[in-house]
């Protein structure tokens, strides 16, 4: 027998080491743990090369393992769709463009587009507009 920093080392046996594996993965006491929890059960007693990457592939091979995973993604909520536009002008989008290089005293562009037929507006303004000055132009 082998030791390996008072752990025994496994010569390079596929079968010894997936039964070592499956008996610390897929006992009753153990309870199918994922790759981590199985590499420290494992390396309590155990050691040889690439122990990691063989306990990491036979649990992403573990069909309990798999079908039991839990799911967590977070939920989604259900799409609503968009309202089915009937006229143009219904639904707008306006947008800020800018700072620009100043021109014939304007700095920005304000920018409105319909959602009906794509059709945009583009009005030179200038920084110091308001919300009631976008209001009156648009």
């Amino acid at each position: 027998m082998l030791l390996w920093r008072e752990r025994v080392y496994i010569p390079d046996s596929i079968t010894l080491r997936e039964e070592i594996i499956t008996k610390h993965h897929d006992s009753e006491l153990a309870g199918h743990p994922g790759y981590t929890k199985t590499y420290k059960l494992i390396t309590r007693n155990y050691w040889w090369p690439r122990i990691l990457e063989d306990i990491k592939q036979y649990v992403a091979r573990c069909e309990r393992c798999q079908a039991t995973k839990p799911n967590r993604q977070p939920k989604r909520n259900h799409l609503h769709p968009n309202k089915v536009l009937q006229n143009p002008w219904e639904i707008v989008s306006i947008d800020l463009i800018g700072p620009l290089p100043e021109s014939a005293g304007y700095d920005r562009i304000l920018v409105i587009v319909d959602h009906f037929s794509k059709m945009a507006r583009y009005i030179p303004i200038n920084m110091n507009i308001t919300a009631q000055g976008v209001a009156k132009i648009s």
